[in-house]
């Protein structure tokens, strides 16, 4: 996790979720430091959704199949505080404005542009991709309906 060295925030990074979060982090002119302990007032995350991960993995076959559902690697997530805030990667923006709320610097993340759509993952896998990610959007408090 990265934390500011005044103790204002801690930023629980997310392997292959986050990597424009962290370009933001690193370069921004608020000081912050990687840490094991979170001692910070505020705590946020930046996840991306279960079904573009899954996507992102497998895009270059050209074809999103079942049987890549067992091969898709989800994302390691250490325990986060209950008062942890989530932001949605599709709504970055959301969390740029947040860390310059609280730090009063300009905070600007690298963008990637990206290709895709929801309705890219079909509905049909969308299940198995579910139970896959069980424990990911458990841990995040994504409720699916």
């Amino acid at each position: 996790m990265i934390i500011s060295t005044v103790d204002l925030f801690c930023y629980y990074d997310i392997e292959g979720a986050d990597e424009e979060m962290l370009f933001g982090l690193n370069n921004m002119d608020h000081p912050t430091t990687e840490s094991k302990f979170n001692t910070a007032l505020h705590s946020f995350t930046v996840y991306k959704d279960c079904f573009r991960i899954f996507w992102e993995q497998w895009r270059e076959s050209e074809i999103l199949q079942k049987k890549f559902i067992e091969k898709v690697i989800v994302p390691e997530l250490d325990d986060m505080p209950n008062n942890c805030k989530t932001f949605n990667y599709e709504k970055i923006n959301e969390a740029v404005c947040y860390i310059q709320k609280i730090t009063g610097t300009k905070f600007n993340p690298s963008y990637n542009s990206s290709t895709y759509k929801r309705g890219d993952v079909l509905t049909d896998i969308r299940p198995e991709i579910l139970k896959k990610f069980k424990k990911y959007n458990d841990k995040l408090g994504i409720k699916y309906g």
